[in-house]
Parts: C-alpha cells; sequence; structure tokens
C-alpha cells in the first residue's frame, strides 16, 4: 500500500466538503487555501484528513483527524500528523495542540500514544457540547517526531 500524504488541494474540495458539512458555508474552501487541510490518497482517492487551525494565531491545533475504518492501524494518522509536525518545524514552531472528548476514550489513547500529553480541559462548552474537552499539547523537538517507523 503505498499513501501519499500532502496538503489539500481545490480539486478536493467537494469530498471535504462532504466529510465536513457542519462547517460554515465558504470555511472549507477557506483552510484549504491557507493550507490547513491534510489529506491521505490511496490510488487517487481520499482516505483520511486532518484538519487544523491555530491556537493564539500561531500554534497548530489539531481540530479533527479521520482516517477511514478500513485503512486504520496502519500508520496513516500517524504519517499526518508527522506531516503536520513537520509543517510547524518549517516554521520554527515546538509545540502542536489537539483536543478530545473527555468521553471518547480510544481518541484520548491514540493522543497519547503520539506523544501528546494532557494540558487541561474545558469543562464547560455549553450550548455546543455537553462534555469537557481534553486539552493535549506536543513539543516536537528534534528527534520527537511521529514517524511511520513505530
Amino acid at each position: 500500500m503505498t499513501v501519499d500524504i500532502r496538503l489539500a488541494e481545490l480539486s478536493e474540495l467537494d469530498w471535504l466538503l462532504n466529510e465536513n458539512d457542519y462547517l460554515p458555508d465558504g470555511m472549507v474552501q477557506q483552510k484549504i487555501a491557507q493550507n490547513e487541510y491534510i489529506v491521505a490518497i490511496e490510488n487517487e482517492t481520499i482516505i483520511g484528513y486532518l484538519r487544523f487551525s491555530y491556537f493564539w494565531s500561531f500554534i497548530p491545533y489539531m481540530d479533527i483527524i479521520f482516517v477511514e475504518e478500513s485503512y486504520r492501524m496502519q500508520g496513516i494518522g500517524r504519517g499526518m500528523l508527522a506531516f503536520l509536525e513537520n509543517l510547524a518545524q518549517e516554521k520554527g514552531l515546538s509545540l502542536i495542540m489537539s483536543s478530545s472528548q473527555s468521553d471518547e476514550g480510544p481518541p484520548q489513547a491514540w493522543h497519547r500514544h503520539m506523544g501528546f500529553r494532557d494540558a487541561g480541559a474545558i469543562v464547560d462548552l455549553r450550548p455546543l457540547q455537553d462534555v469537557t474537552e481534553v486539552i493535549f499539547v506536543k513539543n516536537i523537538n528534534l528527534g520527537n517526531h511521529s514517524d511511520l517507523s513505530k
């Protein structure tokens, strides 16, 4: 299996719109234009994506990472995370952030396995969600990448 991991292109807009139908109109296209979508592609088919934004306007914050069910546990999520880490390091940054709802055990375990550490929580996000959001941070100094060899 050969998977290409790269920044999303406008030609992938329809697929990403379908996957992100809860975002306001125009936001997906804007985030593609700002290079804030990473896609994993096999045989010209998107099999996963990572969308990020910036906390405090400069810390990459992983909004969501998704891999199609049949491709999970094959290092694709790790590869997209490594791509984000490389983007951040190219900008001279040494930290990335992410979060997960407190009732989502597997995503929290994945974050910790990828080297994130717990950094706190937001306990009240009503009316958006009724559960606590756990915040994760990861230092991405040299030698601390989520490479595909693990």
